[in-house]
């Protein structure tokens, strides 16, 4: 429910709209708008774009949208989202598709396959952990949006004695496309073995933390090669990033702390 914030009056009404059952929403202020996505009451899956002034629905989609990964904001016009097998550019006003890709190109030729396991309301009610993602753009590669992706993998292994030992295993995943047409940008996406963690777009480039490693990565925008680190392999910091800010021509790296102790920082020189 969206209320005019003065008055008090309903301006949107999820199950007045049709939306029996909200499983995620993103306020997109650059757009003026809440993308929500759920169920009808047949159980089908819906996204729809709402604008955030009058409460009208923009435009909605089909069950192709069952479950988002990511929805951001790229300029005032067009909004960036990801399901679990592809990566979309639409237009803010009508939710014309702009551009749609796989996020890795070793799939993009099984975009049938991908496309029909994308469908379905029972995406909806997933384990919410096991696959997260994030979508970003930089006033500093303007030309370039940047994906996230985590998977998580469970295994069990039962011993002699009975006794089960559940491994959970992580694997991040990034690659960056062509505002313009969804086009690749980098000539492979890049992997880490690592939970998915903070993402900052710097003058130099991309940052990537992981959230359960004390590491930090520097990827080239035009590239995605490590500009970190011997090899490009990154460096050690000492805690999972938090954040960063650039300085004087150096960047001020925060690392996530206990609860009870400062958060700790390190200055890197620039590349």
């Amino acid at each position: 429910m969206i209320l005019e914030p003065y008055g008090g009056t309903v301006l949107f009404s999820s199950s007045e709209s049709g939306i029996g059952r909200i499983a995620s929403k993103y306020f997109l202020y650059a757009n003026n708008a809440i993308v929500l996505v759920g169920q009808r009451a047949d159980k089908t899956a819906v996204m729809a774009c709402v604008d955030m002034g009058t409460g009208q629905v923009r435009w909605t989609k089909d069950d192709a949208f069952s479950k988002l990964t990511s929805c951001s904001s790229a300029g005032k016009d067009a909004i960036l989202l990801s399901t679990l097998f592809f990566a979309y550019k639409l237009d803010a006003s009508t939710g014309a598709e702009l551009w749609k890709q796989s996020p890795d190109p070793k799939f993009a030729s099984m975009a049938g396959l991908m496309g029909a396991l994308d469908k379905g309301g029972a995406n909806l009610s997933g384990p919410a952990a096991q696959t997260q993602g994030v979508f970003v753009t930089s006033p500093h590669a303007p030309d370039l949006c940047f994906m996230g992706l985590q998977q998580t993998k469970q295994s069990q292994k039962t011993d002699s004695q009975g006794k089960t030992t559940t491994t959970v295993t992580y694997t991040s995943f990034y690659n960056a496309f062509h505002l313009k047409d969804g086009s690749y940008a980098w000539s492979q996406p890049l992997q880490l073995q690592q939970q998915l963690g903070t993402v900052v777009p710097l003058k130099q480039g991309l940052l990537v933390g992981a959230a359960d490693k004390n590491s930090a990565d520097l990827l080239d925008y035009a590239t995605g090669n490590g500009l970190w680190g011997k090899n490009g392999k990154g460096i050690s910091v000492s805690g999972p990033l938090g954040g960063a800010v650039e300085i004087d021509g150096h960047t001020l790296l925060k690392a996530r702390g206990s609860p009870a102790s400062a958060s700790p920082s390190k200055e890197v020189p620039a590349p």
